[in-house]
């Protein structure tokens, strides 16, 4: 929003955030018009859209809670792009794009899959500028710990064994990458996650560290070798 050359673009924010906050007012003072549609209907607001006189309407939240993709489905705008919010399709013809890039969407299977044309951005389709009032960054746990923490920072209802062990197959895979030759100590991970004994080599478990909290601070992953199993700590 800050980037736009305002003599080529005018910027309207259509906000279905209850309720606002810090972040809310920053955004707002970046745009040329804001629209509270809270408390609005999806016809009420594509009506809206249309008699603003919109060109290109950007979704930013596809099939997250709350969306409203039904808005474009009346396609109040004549391009209709989705990007930032949902990492994947949305599945409506009434969307034109999806901006992505080659990592997120590799070029040919990904476009088998979206029923939008997928628009890759080169240096990646998202950035992250830090927040303004945010902490001065702290050294990584590691430097004490040996061990690398992966944090996740998802609805609790998303965590369960088997997410569990899918990161882990993730983070196995990167090590692989980085060192082949310890196949053997990634194929008794796996079977640990899997809540089987190894059939060969040493038990090497994907340590599940709760964070203070789940509902700020995710859940930290990390992998240690140890001659028995480790059990989750409390930091």
């Amino acid at each position: 929003m800050r980037g736009h050359d305002r003599q080529k673009v005018e910027v309207f924010c259509y906000s279905d955030v209850r309720p606002p906050d810090a972040v809310t007012m920053r955004l707002q003072g970046l745009a040329d018009h804001w629209l509270v549609t809270v408390g609005l209907s999806d016809q009420q607001l594509a009506e809206r859209i249309w008699l603003d006189g919109i060109d290109i309407l950007v979704d930013l939240a596809g099939h997250s809670a709350d969306n409203r993709l039904l808005v474009f489905a009346r396609r109040p705008a004549p391009v209709q792009v989705t990007w930032l919010g949902y990492f994947n399709t949305t599945g409506l013809k009434a969307i034109d794009y999806r901006l992505v890039d080659a990592v997120t969407d590799p070029v040919g299977e990904a476009d088998a899959w979206a029923s939008e044309t997928l628009v890759r951005l080169e240096d990646g389709f998202l950035c992250y500028g830090g927040l303004e009032d945010g902490p001065e960054p702290a050294p990584p746990p590691c430097l004490k710990t040996g061990v690398v923490t992966f944090g996740s920072f998802n609805n609790p209802a998303k965590l369960s064994t088997a997410t569990f062990a899918a990161g882990g197959k993730v983070v196995l895979s990167a090590i692989m990458r980085l060192a082949p030759n310890r196949g053997t100590e990634t194929t008794a991970t796996i079977a640990v996650l899997e809540n089987r004994r190894p059939r060969r080599g040493r038990r090497v478990p994907l340590q599940l560290q709760p964070a203070s909290t789940l509902w700020t601070g995710g859940v930290g992953l990390s992998g240690r070798e140890t001659g028995r199993p480790t059990r989750p700590r409390r930091r």
